[in-house]
């Protein structure tokens, strides 16, 4: 439950054209946001697109992220 109404209320959000920070290991979470930091050791890694940061930490076999739990179940 509480899952799903995060990503609820992120759909909400998003769809007012608000910023939102989102500090998350899950990357379902990950599917809302438009663009991504990565910190390591509090350091910057990797900032930028979405996309383009995970498929750089794709290729250099780095994730900082941990193992995907399944997402939430969706209301209808």
């Amino acid at each position: 439950q509480g899952d799903a109404a995060l990503m609820r209320a992120l759909g909400e959000i998003k769809a007012q054209k608000r910023t939102v920070f989102i500090v998350t290991h899950r990357r379902y979470v990950l599917a809302s946001a438009d663009m991504v930091l990565v910190l390591v050791n509090g350091a910057l890694q990797n900032f930028g697109p979405r996309e383009s940061v995970l498929k750089a930490l794709m290729s250099r076999s780095v994730s900082t992220l941990k193992p995907e739990s399944p997402p939430p179940e969706q209301p209808v």
